[in-house]
C-alpha cells in the first residue's frame, strides 16, 4: 500500500501565509514610522525651548541633548535605509530601528520633563 503524504493547496497556503506575513511586516513599518516622526517632532520641540538649557547644568544638560540628538539623527537614518532595502534585511533594519525607537522614547521623556533649580 502506497503511503505518500497528500498534499493540499500546498502553493496557496504558503501564498496566503506570506500574504499575511507581509500586511504585518507593513503595519509594523508604519507603526515604527509613526513613532519615530512623533520622536523627531517632540525633539524639535525640545530645541525650540532653548530656555531649558539655560536653566539647568549646561555640562549635564549638553551631554544628555547631543547624545539624544546623535541618536534621533541615527534613527531616522535607519528608517529611511529601511525602507528602501528588501528581505531580511529590511525585517532587520526595522527591528533594530524598533529598538533603538524604544530606548531612545525612554531617554527623551526625563530630557523633556526636566526640572531644574
Amino acid at each position: 500500500m502506497n503511503k505518500s503524504p497528500v498534499i493540499r493547496n500546498g502553493p496557496g497556503h504558503q501564498k496566503a501565509e506570506e500574504a499575511t506575513r507581509a500586511k504585518e511586516q507593513e503595519e509594523f513599518e508604519r507603526r515604527i514610522e509613526s513613532r519615530s516622526n512623533a520622536l523627531a517632532k517632540l525633539i524639535a520641540g525640545m530645541a525650540k525651548s532653548s530656555s531649558r538649557a539655560f536653566l539647568c547644568d549646561p555640562a549635564s544638560f549638553d551631554a544628555e541633548w547631543n547624545q539624544l540628538l546623535i541618536q534621533e539623527a541615527r534613527l531616522r537614518w535607519l528608517v529611511r535605509v529601511a525602507k528602501y532595502s528588501e528581505g531580511r534585511n529590511r525585517e532587520m533594519l526595522w527591528h533594530t530601528a524598533e529598538e533603538l525607537l524604544h530606548k531612545l522614547e525612554q531617554a527623551a521623556e526625563p530630557v523633556s520633563h526636566a526640572k531644574c533649580a
